[in-house]
């Protein structure tokens, strides 16, 4: 049901803010091609919000009146 789960395709899917805060790359533990990293550190700029939002829009109509358990 979600789709780009593993940030392969970057943001593709995804809502994300701040953007500027997170990129995209292959790191030491990636298990797949790249991860998604968000970084808040000294270099920071003052004022940018440290509060991250990463969601995706989940399209349930085709599962409408089906017995369904989600886990996070």
């Amino acid at each position: 049901m979600l789709s780009n789960l593993g940030f392969e395709d970057e943001a593709n899917g995804w809502m994300i803010d701040p953007k500027e805060l997170v990129c995209f790359e292959k790191f030491a533990l990636t298990t797949g091609n790249q991860s998604l990293k968000m970084v808040v550190d000294e270099n920071t700029p003052e004022g940018t919000n440290r509060t991250f939002t990463i969601a995706q829009k989940i399209n349930m109509r085709k599962f409408t009146g089906q017995d369904m358990v989600f886990k996070c």
